[in-house]
């Protein structure tokens, strides 16, 4: 019996520590986030604009859980996907856009071979690449693509269902 009253007590406590943690809908939760993999394509402007739009931004990814939990989604669609990374700025200097993190050959990356390669001078962005397993590999800016959009979860009362 006092096994039974211990197991109750337990899930009554995971039950609270989730209670109004939830991600708007369409948003998938991974870990303390949540994520959206978009329908439409834009632009990496137009990604970025559309991420601000829902209180979020482009996706950065700071380790190989979070990199595998993103292709796996982005393989069911088929797509490629704009991620927040970018040289825009100074060429060669790989920056997350929102953290304004410079991405350093000592942190995590998931260049495909022969990335970033800044083809005819004009790639600046980053995609995670369907052609390529997901490997991230640079494209202009102005190509056409998804975009994969992050923010922290909200509460009951938050941007639910926005």
């Amino acid at each position: 019996m006092l096994k039974i009253v211990i197991g109750l007590v337990l899930f009554g406590l995971i039950l609270l520590v989730h209670e109004g943690k939830c991600c708007p809908d369409g948003w998938i939760t991974h870990r303390s986030a949540c994520y959206l993999f978009s329908r439409e394509v834009q632009t990496w402007i137009g990604a970025m604009q559309m991420c601000r739009e829902w209180e979020g931004h482009l996706v950065e990814i700071e380790d190989v859980s979070k990199n595998a939990f993103l292709t796996t989604y982005a393989s069911y669609r088929n797509h490629k996907f704009w991620i927040g990374l970018t040289d825009v700025v100074v060429e060669n200097t790989w920056v997350w856009m929102d953290s304004k993190q410079i991405l350093y050959n000592q942190n995590y990356h998931n260049w495909h071979k022969g990335q970033p390669d800044n083809l005819n001078n004009d790639e600046n962005c980053v995609v995670l690449d369907n052609d390529f397993h997901y490997q991230w590999t640079d494209y202009p800016c102005t190509s056409l693509f998804h975009y994969i959009c992050e923010l922290p979860e909200v509460g009951i009362g938050g941007i639910v269902g926005r």
